[in-house]
């Protein structure tokens, strides 16, 4: 690579990827319907208030932080994901989730306006909303008081499965196209939930609805829904590539290839909760944050391969633990007990899925000369921006 890195650091991007970076182009359709009569007429007089100085990523990470103290709050006071929190967390949390849905959009408007997108901004984006989709997930079925239930359980599951094939087909497709109907609108539903649960109280989410002879909660019906849209979702992935396979049949086999870790950890998963159903109803919340850093990790490895015109591996270390752990259900926890093994994988996952992201964040920015939370100085669009003289450059820009 011609860099040199601290010994715990792993290069991770072939040096032929890091090549691959100077190629890299963005492309995304989005036809939020919300988004487009909405919000973006929000978003663009918003930026006006962002210093020019504040690096896109940066903006990503402020945001994403707003989602970490969403979190830490819920699972302080909903342990299991049953609990009722207080009412203030309710609106906090929506409040919050705003926030960071604002400051994920003002990324990239950040980025074209100072001229400094880049690869790393898509994977640092990604990297944050992968990690989002685990939390905000665990922060909803809170609000349901799920968190005993298989449909907390799959509700995470297929929230995390649908996020990495969807990163899949954009491998081999080459742009994202977000429909009419996407996560702009989930994010917005997720907001009304939380405001629902301050208002009327979570147990606005017990009452229930006379369908066709049944009685369904209202949290049940709508998580029902959102699992069906997700599968939903997945068959349009699955059915777009293979319509591109049939048009180019040499990436049939890669694709199925590609595919094969999630489709893998996916029944290993579904095993070792069949297995140990107690892990999966009793202790979620850990439960569902060690496999979804562990498709967390997925996702930043394929993402990170495609803006780097890189092969995707079919096998990657931090999959072992899994098996072992399924191996061990099997037999009853025989051979360790199941309720340490789970909190250790919750930090193995965790641990493997931050040392990726730090190590990657290194080689890009070695490789292309940039600094990840700051941006060059002088910068041409700081020259007439108001807020240089309360936010300087030189306390942002890094030597």
């Amino acid at each position: 690579m011609g860099t040199s890195h601290p010994f715990y650091f792993y290069q991770y991007i072939p040096n032929e990827g890091l090549q691959a970076l100077n190629r890299y182009k963005y492309s995304c359709t989005d036809k939020s319907l919300l988004c487009h009569y909405v919000l973006q007429p929000f978003w663009r007089k918003a930026i006006d208030f962002f210093p020019s100085v504040l690096a896109p990523n940066l903006i990503t990470l402020i945001g994403f932080f707003g989602i970490l103290l969403s979190y830490t709050l819920t699972a302080y006071y909903a342990p299991t994901l049953t609990e009722e929190l207080p009412s203030w967390v309710y609106l906090l949390n929506a409040v919050l989730l705003f926030f960071y849905q604002t400051w994920d959009a003002l990324d990239g408007k950040q980025a074209r306006r100072t001229g400094t997108s880049s690869p790393l901004g898509e994977l640092f984006d990604h990297g944050c909303d992968a990690i989002t989709a685990v939390l905000v997930a665990l922060i909803t079925i809170s609000a349901y008081r799920l968190g005993d239930s298989w449909i907390g359980f799959f509700t995470v599951f297929v929230a995390m499965v649908t996020f990495f094939m969807s990163q899949w087909e954009v491998y081999f497709t080459g742009s994202l196209y977000l429909g009419e109907i996407n996560v702009t609108e989930a994010q917005v539903g997720m907001m009304l939930i939380q405001l629902s649960c301050f208002f009327f109280g979570p147990s606005f989410w017990q009452r229930t609805i006379e369908f066709a002879g049944y009685s369904l909660q209202y949290s049940h019906a709508l998580s029902y829904a959102t699992i069906g849209v997700a599968l939903f979702n997945n068959v349009v992935f699955v059915s777009n590539v293979i319509k591109l396979c049939r048009e180019k049949p040499e990436l049939t086999e890669k694709a199925i290839a590609y595919a094969s870790p999630a489709i893998t950890s996916a029944v290993l998963i579904l095993t070792w909760a069949y297995l140990s159903p107690y892990l999966a109803l009793r202790q979620l919340n850990v439960f569902a944050l060690g496999f979804g850093f562990m498709y967390c990790n997925l996702v930043g490895r394929i993402v990170t391969m495609r803006v780097c015109e890189s092969p995707f591996e079919t096998f990657y270390y931090f999959l072992l633990p899994l098996p072992t752990l399924v191996l061990n259900a099997f037999f009853e926890g025989s051979l360790f007990n199941q309720d340490a093994a789970v909190i250790a994988y919750a930090v193995l996952a965790i641990g493997f899925y931050l040392h990726f992201g730090l190590s990657v964040i290194k080689e890009m920015t070695s490789h292309l000369g940039i600094h990840a939370l700051s941006i060059p100085y002088p910068n041409p669009a700081t020259a007439e921006d108001p807020w240089v003289s309360v936010f300087p450059p030189s306390a942002f820009h890094q030597e």
